[in-house]
């Protein structure tokens, strides 16, 4: 069973990062996330997905959002 989805506040929590820059990543489309009423959420499995990315130095091939 998936957990509740982290708000903003949470993720800038967990990657020690400013709101602003959190922000940044979600619009620019590097994190992938939604919103809901009017908030942004991220799924876990998104965060571990994004942190990969950037400690493998990229996308690898076939690495893709996955199925939802």
């Amino acid at each position: 069973m998936q957990k509740d989805p982290l708000k903003l506040r949470e993720l800038c929590e967990r990657l020690r990062i400013s709101n602003s820059t959190a922000l940044r990543l979600l619009q620019k489309g590097e994190l992938r996330a939604f919103r809901a009423r009017g908030s942004w959420r991220i799924w876990e499995r998104d965060l571990q997905a994004y942190v990969a990315r950037q400690t493998t130095g990229g996308d690898e091939e076939g690495d893709q959002h996955g199925e939802y």
